[in-house]
């Protein structure tokens, strides 16, 4: 049997530079279809930080028991959201380049279909009037405890 597949169908989708707006408005895929099979049964974690060493900490730390993506900003965040990954959490900095950790977790919780993913802070930043807007986010200090952050993870996934 032949099958034939039309040449666009291999083509790769680059996303225009668009603004914040369009990339929180996109509307997510289902939790059924974000994942490969293979990786279905496990959650997913997006790990939001500009600190290289801090990032591959996390990752080490959690890729045996979750699927993790990364991203160093809000905007790569923001991408990643808009290409369908829909983590059962998000763990963010603050202090970051281009879109802060601020600016990120506002533009999401302005959008209903993320708004419902848990978010844990780890950052050195204050993080009074974050905490005041959003009680539902949990924060940890910077330098903070793999073990602590690990057993805050889990119980948050437990909870979802």
């Amino acid at each position: 049997m032949i099958v034939c597949v039309p040449e666009h169908f291999f083509s790769v989708y680059q996303f225009p530079a668009i603004d914040f707006a369009t990339y929180i408005n996109f509307k997510p895929f289902t939790k059924t279809n974000r994942t490969p099979l293979n990786q279905a049964i496990r959650n997913t974690l997006l790990i939001v930080d500009d600190d290289e060493i801090v990032v591959v900490l996390m990752k080490n730390l959690f890729e045996k028991k979750y699927n993790v993506f990364t991203a160093s900003d809000g905007i790569e965040a923001l991408s990643h959201l808009s290409q369908g990954v829909i983590p059962d959490l998000i763990i963010s900095d603050l202090m970051m380049k281009n879109v802060t950790g601020y600016e990120f977790i506002r533009l999401l919780f302005t959008n209903t279909d993320y708004k419902k993913i848990p978010v844990i802070v780890v950052s050195s930043s204050p993080v009074a009037e974050l905490s005041q807007e959003f009680p539902s986010i949990q924060f940890m200090d910077k330098p903070f405890d793999p073990a602590l952050l690990q057993n805050l993870v889990d119980a948050s996934q437990v909870t979802n």
